[in-house]
C-alpha cells in the first residue's frame, strides 16, 4: 500500500475485508448445512460442498480482479436458481449409487442394465450443482484476493480469520434460532449490497439481482407438510387422517391418527397414540389403508417386544424421537424413564404430538446419546437403542455421523456397565429389504460380542409379510449366563441363524466408527465423480497452480493448507467423542480452531517472525506423535460425570498442533511476494486435505494424524527450497524473532 493513502481509505479497507471474509465464511457453511439436509446424493458426497467453496474462494482470491466481484449478485441469482430448480426437477430425492455406503435401495436391481446410465447422470448433475457455491466463492474471493494485495500480509490474514469467526457466530446463532437456509440466504444477500452496489451500471440493477436472489430461494419448493429446520435437520411433517367412517371407533369426518415424519428426504419416524388401531371391512378393501393399518400394527409389536421380555422399573431409550418407545413404556407402568434425543426439533414434535412426553416418569434429555453414558452413574434395568441412525454429520466436512460414536464396541461395553445384574442391553435396527444389509447385520453382532464377550441374542422380522424390517439384538448377564430364551415368535419376530464368523467382521471401535461403510475394496461410482471434482479443481486453478512464478513458498503453504484441514477433520471426531457429536461442539471447535490462527498471527505480529521454521517443525511432528498415541478413552473416563481433567487435557494437546502450525503459517506468509496468490496455494490445499479425508473410512480417524505428518513433512522439504536470498515485492510488516529480540 502506498504512503499516499489516507488513513480513511486503510480503514474502510480494512472493514470490507473484515465484512466480506464474515460472508464468505457465513456462506460456505450455508451451503454445506442446505445441501447436506435437502440433497440426498450429499449425504455421500459431503466434502464437496466444502470443496466447491474452497476451489471457488481460492481461484478467486489468486486472480484478485475486483472487477469480478461486479458479478457477486448475478452469481448468487445463479445459486438460487440452481438449487430450487434442482429441487423442482426432484433431484433431491435421487441418491448416489455408492456401492462403499450402506443404501437403503438396491440401485442394481432398480435401475439395472440402466446404472452406468445414471451415474453418468449424476455425474453431471453434481458439478451443476456445486457451479452455484463455487461461482458466488469466485465473486468474493476476487474481492478478497484485492483487498490482500491492497494491506500487509499478517495484517490482512487477521482481518480475515476475524471476519471468519464473526461469521461463523453469527450463523450458528441463526441456526440455534431454526432460520432455514432459504432466510440466511437473505442476509447474504444484504451483505454483499453493502459493497456491490456501487459498482454495478445502473447502481439499482445490484439491489434488484439480490432481490431476485432471495426472493427465489425463499419459495417453498417440494415442501411436504409442516417443515422445520433445525441445526441437524430439515424435517417435514404430514399428519396422518382417514375418514372416521373406516375406523372401528367410528365417528364424523376426519380421524387424526399420528404423524409421519421426514428427515433430510428420507423417511425417519412415526408416532401415533394409537398403533393398534383397526380399520373397518369396507376399509380392508382400500389397499393404501389396509397398508396403513398393517404398518401401525407392526409398529405396535415391535415396539412392545422389550417389554416381553422383561418387566423393568427403570429404563434409558437412546434415540429417543417423537417418543414411541417412551409410550409404550409409560403403558406398561416403567417407572422412570430417561430418554436421550439429540435433535431439539424433534423433541418439541415429541412434546406436541406425545402426551407420554409430558409424563412425570418421563425425563428427557436433549443431547448426545454416547456423551450422555460417558459421564453417566445411573444403573438401569433396561437401555435401549430405539433404532438409533442419523442423517446428519458431526462436523463441516467429516465423515463421523452424530450417532457413530454410539455403535462402537467401547459404547456398547459402556452400556453393558450401566446396567443392572439382571438387566438387558437392547439394540434395535432397521433393516433392509430381501437381505442387502446383511454386512450391516453382522458388524452390529461382531460388535456387540466383543463389547460383551459372548454372543447376543437375535430377533429379526425382515422376512416377514409386513415389511416394517428391523434387527433387534439382546445382551446383558441372562444372555451371557443362558437364561434369557426369547420365545420362537414374540410378536411376529423369529429367530435367524447369523454367520458364526464373527471374528471376520469389521468390528466399530472409537476409531473406526463408520457403521455404514460397506467391506469392500473400492468403491468405483463414488471415485469416478471424486476423480471429476479434482480435475475440475486443476482446470478451474491451472493458471495458478501452474504457472512458472510459483515460489517454494507458495507450494510449503498449499501442503501446509492440506495438512491443516486433515488435523481440523480428525480433531472435530475427537472432541466430538470427548464432548459429544452435537452441533454445538462442531461449532466450538471451528471456532477455538480460528481462534487459534488469530492468535498465533497475533503473537508473530507481536513478538515478529521465525526465521527457523525448521525448529516450529521440528516441535509440531513431536506434538502430533503425541496425539497419535494419546489414551484418549483412557483420558476421557477420569471423573465420571461432568468434564474432568481428562477432558481438558485432551483438548488441549489436540489444539496445540493447531497453535504451532499458525506460527509457522504466518512466519511463512508475512514473506511472501503477492499475499493474495500465497494464500490461494493454502486455501487450494485445503481441497486436496477435504478430499484426502476419505482415506479415514478405511484406515481410521487416528489414521489422519499420520496423513498431516507426512503432508507438513511435504510443506517442510519447500521450505528449505526457498533462496534466503530472495527479497519480497511488499516488505514484512514485522521484524524477524530474533531481531526483535535483541
Amino acid at each position: 500500500m502506498t504512503e499516499s493513502t489516507s488513513l480513511t481509505e486503510k480503514t474502510n479497507l480494512s472493514l470490507e475485508l473484515f465484512i466480506v471474509s464474515a460472508t464468505s465464511l457465513f456462506f460456505e457453511l450455508l451451503v454445506i448445512r442446505w445441501f447436506g439436509c435437502d440433497f440426498i446424493s450429499f449425504a455421500v458426497f459431503k466434502t464437496f460442498p466444502l470443496v466447491a467453496c474452497f476451489i471457488g474462494l481460492g481461484v478467486g482470491i489468486a486472480k484478485a480482479d475486483s472487477r469480478l466481484f461486479r458479478f457477486a449478485p448475478l452469481s448468487l441469482l445463479l445459486f438460487a436458481v440452481i438449487v430450487k430448480g434442482m429441487t423442482f426437477i426432484g433431484f433431491g430425492d435421487n441418491s448416489f449409487p455408492a456401492a462403499g455406503l450402506f443404501q437403503w435401495a438396491n440401485f442394481s436391481s432398480t435401475y439395472g442394465a440402466q446404472l452406468g446410465l445414471y451415474i453418468f447422470g449424476m455425474m453431471l448433475a453434481i458439478p451443476l450443482i456445486l457451479a452455484g457455491p463455487f461461482a458466488v466463492m469466485l465473486c468474493i474471493g476476487s474481492r478478497i484476493g484485492y483487498l490482500f494485495n491492497r494491506q500487509k500480509p499478517l495484517r490482512a490474514y487477521c482481518l480475515d480469520i476475524a471476519g471468519a469467526i464473526t461469521g461463523s457466530i453469527i450463523f450458528s446463532v441463526l441456526s440455534f434460532l431454526w432460520l432455514s437456509p432459504s432466510v440466511q440466504l437473505c442476509i447474504v444477500a444484504a451483505l454483499i449490497l453493502l459493497f456491490t452496489h456501487k459498482y454495478s451500471q445502473p447502481r439499482w440493477l445490484s439491489a434488484v439481482t439480490l432481490i431476485a436472489a432471495a426472493a427465489i430461494g425463499l419459495i417453498p419448493i417440494g415442501a411436504n407438510g409442516e417443515v422445520i429446520w433445525t441445526p441437524y435437520y430439515k424435517i417435514e411433517v404430514a399428519k396422518v387422517v382417514v375418514p372416521a367412517k373406516y375406523l372401528t371407533t367410528g365417528g364424523e369426518g376426519l380421524k387424526e391418527l399420528g404423524i409421519l415424519m421426514q428427515v433430510n428426504h428420507g423417511f425417519s419416524q412415526a408416532f401415533s397414540p394409537n398403533n393398534d388401531l383397526s380399520m373397518t371391512p369396507e376399509a380392508k378393501k382400500l389397499p393404501i389403508l389396509k397398508t396403513l393399518e398393517g404398518f401401525f400394527q407392526e409398529r405396535y409389536r415391535y415396539y412392545n417386544i422389550p417389554h416381553k421380555l422383561a418387566s423393568p422399573k427403570e429404563i434409558l431409550i437412546l434415540g429417543a424421537g417423537t417418543g414411541s418407545d417412551i409410550d409404550i413404556a409409560v403403558k406398561h407402568g416403567v417407572e422412570s424413564i430417561t430418554g436421550i434425543e439429540i435433535d431439539p426439533g424433534i423433541i418439541s414434535l415429541g412434546k406436541r404430538y406425545n402426551q407420554s412426553y409430558t409424563s412425570p416418569k418421563v425425563h428427557i434429555h436433549n443431547g448426545d446419546g454416547r456423551d450422555f453414558i460417558n459421564k453417566c452413574a445411573k444403573k438401569f434395568d433396561m437401555i435401549i437403542f430405539a433404532c438409533l441412525d442419523s442423517a446428519s454429520l458431526s462436523g463441516v466436512g467429516s465423515s463421523v455421523r452424530t450417532d457413530s460414536y454410539i455403535h462402537t464396541m467401547e459404547s456398547y461395553r459402556r452400556c453393558l456397565s450401566l446396567l443392572k445384574p439382571d438387566g438387558l442391553l437392547i439394540v434395535s435396527f432397521g433393516a433392509s429389504v430381501n437381505g442387502n444389509s446383511d454386512w450391516l447385520r453382522d458388524r452390529i453382532d461382531g460388535t456387540l460380542t466383543a463389547a460383551g464377550g459372548y454372543r447376543p441374542l437375535f430377533l429379526t422380522d425382515e422376512f416377514a409379510p409386513i415389511k416394517w424390517p428391523a434387527y433387534i439384538f439382546i445382551s446383558g448377564n441372562p444372555v451371557r449366563d443362558g437364561k434369557l430364551v426369547p420365545p420362537s415368535d414374540p410378536q411376529g419376530f423369529s429367530q435367524m441363524k447369523i454367520s458364526p464368523n464373527v471374528s471376520n467382521v469389521k468390528i466399530l471401535t472409537d476409531d473406526w466408527p463408520y457403521l455404514y461403510v460397506r467391506p469392500i475394496n473400492f468403491d468405483v461410482p463414488y471415485l469416478l465423480v471424486l476423480l471429476e471434482v479434482i480435475l475440475i479443481t486443476l482446470w478451474a486453478g491451472r493458471q495458478f497452480l501452474f504457472s512458472k512464478q510459483n515460489s517454494p513458498t507458495d507450494w510449503q503453504l498449499l501442503f501446509m493448507g492440506a495438512a491443516f484441514m486433515l488435523l481440523e477433520l480428525q480433531m472435530i471426531a475427537r472432541l466430538s467423542l470427548a464432548y459429544g457429536a452435537t452441533w454445538m461442539t462442531a461449532s466450538v471447535v471451528i471456532n477455538g480452531i480460528l481462534i487459534m490462527i488469530l492468535a498465533a498471527n497475533l503473537v508473530i505480529l507481536k513478538c515478529g517472525i521465525f526465521k527457523r521454521q525448521e525448529i516450529l517443525y521440528a516441535v509440531l511432528i513431536l506434538t502430533l506423535v503425541l496425539n497419535y498415541f494419546l489414551p484418549v478413552n483412557t483420558m476421557l473416563s477420569w471423573g465420571s460425570e461432568g468434564i474432568s481433567g481428562g477432558h481438558i487435557i485432551v483438548t488441549f494437546l489436540s489444539l496445540l498442533p493447531m497453535f504451532i502450525a499458525g506460527l509457522i503459517f504466518a512466519s511463512a506468509f508475512a514473506k511472501v511476494k503477492t499475499p493474495a496468490r500465497s494464500f490461494a496455494f493454502n486455501l487450494i490445499g485445503s481441497v486436496l486435505g477435504a478430499l484426502l479425508e476419505y482415506i479415514s473410512t478405511y484406515t481410521g480417524v487416528k489414521s489422519l494424524i499420520l496423513a498431516t505428518t507426512l503432508l507438513y513433512a511435504i510443506s517442510l522439504y519447500f521450505y528449505f527450497r526457498v533462496k534466503p536470498d530472495i527479497k519480497p515485492d511488499i516488505q514484512p510488516d514485522i521484524e524477524p524473532l530474533d531481531k526483535a529480540l535483541v
